[in-house]
């Protein structure tokens, strides 16, 4: 493998570990304004809460939460 071949690898992966560090930042921002928002809630008239469990770090399996690809 010549320079050049190994660069353009190097910059395709090196965008790749951006592309997956930019969806671990908004996953992570998600869960925390999902954890916000369930501090605000005082009344749980629907018991959508009921079976959350607090050790879940993933919201994806939350009532109600979607985490499917968009598009």
């Amino acid at each position: 493998m010549d320079m050049a071949a190994a660069s353009d690898l190097y910059m395709a992966f090196d965008d790749v570990d951006v592309v997956a560090m930019d969806f671990l930042m908004w996953f992570l921002m998600v869960c925390v304004a999902l954890l916000r928002i369930k501090g605000m809630i005082d009344v749980d008239i629907f018991d959508v809460l009921l079976h959350w469990e607090e050790g879940n770090s993933s919201p994806c399996s939350w009532l109600d939460v979607d985490c499917g690809v968009l598009g």
